[in-house]
Formats: structure tokens, C-alpha cells, sequence
């Protein structure tokens, strides 16, 4: 709640009981997800190295487990994420080939579970 009225939308608050209700079923133990979407250029990656950025994620809170959807697909790139703090997530671009890799600015979905 924030003054009095939902934090969320009454779609957002519809699809995280939806989400929520379906992980139940499959995930006993999983109790709520949250959905954010954000864009993130990281530049060069190194040859097998990794590089990360942090962005604000409403709803994020540390220990949630996060399901990254990157807009497009980053050959030889496997992207990860991290909640570190309240609200903001970390992702992580590990690049695993032999080469420098330049992603451009990529869009994300994520899913924060809880």
C-alpha cells in the first residue's frame, strides 16, 4: 500500500495472484512472484569473463530466486541475477566464449519468486 491505495495495479495484482497460485501448484513453498521489466547496455564483455550492472526492480527483495528473460538471444552470453538489496536487482553478464562480446542494450523481464 502506498497512501492508502494499492501499490500495484488492479492487472498487476490480478497476474501475481494468478502467478502465485500456479507456483503453489508446482513449486509448494514458493509464496509470491513480482514482475519488472528493464533495459541494460553492458558494452564489451571480455573474453570468459562477466560484467554486471544494478537497476531498480520494485518489489525486489533480497533472497528472492530471479528468472531473467533477456528481449533477445546473446550468443555465448548467459545472463544471471541477484537481488543485493530491497528493490533493486543485480544481472550479470557471463561471457563464455573465446571472444570480446558487445550485447548492445538489451530489454528484460524479470520474475522475482519468493
Amino acid at each position: 500500500m502506498r497512501n492508502g491505495k494499492p501499490y500495484f495495479s488492479t492487472g498487476q495484482q490480478q497476474w501475481n495472484k494468478e502467478v502465485s497460485e500456479a507456483l503453489n501448484a508446482i513449486l509448494p513453498g514458493v509464496s509470491s512472484a513480482n514482475k519488472a521489466s528493464f533495459s541494460m547496455n553492458f558494452g564489451s564483455i571480455p573474453l570468459q569473463s562477466a560484467v554486471n550492472q544494478t537497476t531498480a526492480a520494485a518489489g525486489a527483495k533480497p533472497g528472492d530466486i530471479v528468472a531473467l528473460h533477456p528481449s533477445s538471444y546473446v550468443a555465448g552470453v548467459i545472463f544471471t541475477g541477484v537481488v543485493g538489496s530491497s528493490g533493486n536487482v543485480t544481472v550479470y553478464a557471463h561471457n563464455y566464449t573465446s571472444d570480446t562480446v558487445t550485447p548492445g542494450t538489451v530489454q528484460f523481464t524479470a520474475i522475482f519468486l519468493r
